[in-house]
């Protein structure tokens, strides 16, 4: 399965950088997925990133709970510049804003379930996503 990460930079642009190498260097997330830096589409209308993070992964469950815990963390350890992350499979987008929870279990369950024709899910602080300009891929 194919999971895209963009992330909401407030005007980091390192901030998508920092993301892709910290989960590089996660060894039992590599043992799950492969990683890949890309440009976004410039018909991409979703926040303002230059670039995305394209993950292939192997093992749907166990990858997609090992992923969010590991953005969690690369979250919490960037205090004064806390973006967005949002996770794309299949035409599906999941908005994160916070890290109750709910919402990292909300997106657990998206990454490992099939996809279902690109209705937005409900994201944190009672917020929702909005579907990507391109539709289904």
């Amino acid at each position: 399965m194919e999971i895209q990460i963009t992330v909401d930079t407030q005007g980091d642009d390192a901030a998508t950088h920092d993301l892709y190498y910290w989960l590089r260097q996660d060894r039992e997330l590599r043992r799950h997925m492969e990683f890949e830096l890309a440009r976004a589409s410039e018909a991409s209308d979703r926040m303002s990133a230059g670039e995305i993070i394209n993950m292939f992964v192997s093992n749907g469950i166990a990858a997609a709970s090992l992923l969010v815990n590991v953005v969690v963390a690369w979250r919490a350890a960037r205090p004064s510049q806390r973006g967005a992350v949002t996770f794309e499979r299949g035409g599906t987008t999941v908005t994160v804003h916070d890290t109750s929870g709910d919402t990292l279990r909300r997106v657990a369950e998206l990454l490992a379930s099939e996809p279902h024709g690109g209705e937005p899910e409900a994201t944190g602080a009672g917020q929702q996503s909005a579907p990507s300009g391109s539709g289904n891929r």
